[in-house]
């Protein structure tokens, strides 16, 4: 999340606030053993999917070097998302590189709309923004 006046100095996550441009507080979303998972919409427009996928990047690599191992979901239709685990930075890469390489639906269902059927707490990445729900809730926007 983005610093609020009070946060200590000794949680700003350094790397991620220089990559951002702007100040970020290390926030435990979940139990170390916990795995997290990612939610984006693969459809539709394919700028706005590049966008979600870029920030999809950015997030994931950040979890990667926290050494928090989580789970990317593909959304496009009720039903039929795709989910991939990330083990180690290179499954980023490549799951990217896969997920460039497909054909892209032109219709589907929102991210947001899949959280019935998505783990929580789920990340869900969208275009311009990233919001973190809890229990199907959103808790907390991070742009």
């Amino acid at each position: 999340r983005e610093y609020r006046e009070g946060d200590s100095v000794r949680d700003i996550h350094w790397k991620l606030s220089a990559k951002l441009d702007k100040l970020i507080i290390r926030e435990a979303a979940a139990p170390q053993g916990t795995a997290l998972h990612v939610a984006y919409s693969f459809f539709g427009d394919a700028e706005d999917v590049c966008l979600a996928l870029a920030r999809l990047w950015a997030l994931s690599g950040a979890l990667w070097e926290a050494e928090r191992p989580h789970e990317i979901t593909a959304c496009a239709k009720p039903g039929e998302e795709e989910t991939f685990s990330v083990l180690n930075k290179a499954d980023i890469d490549l799951y990217l590189w896969q997920q460039l390489a497909r054909p892209l639906p032109a219709e589907g269902t929102p991210a947001a709309a899949h959280l019935n059927s998505l783990p929580s707490p789920v990340f869900v990445v969208e275009p311009q923004e990233i919001v973190l729900y809890k229990n199907g809730e959103p808790q907390e926007v991070l742009s």
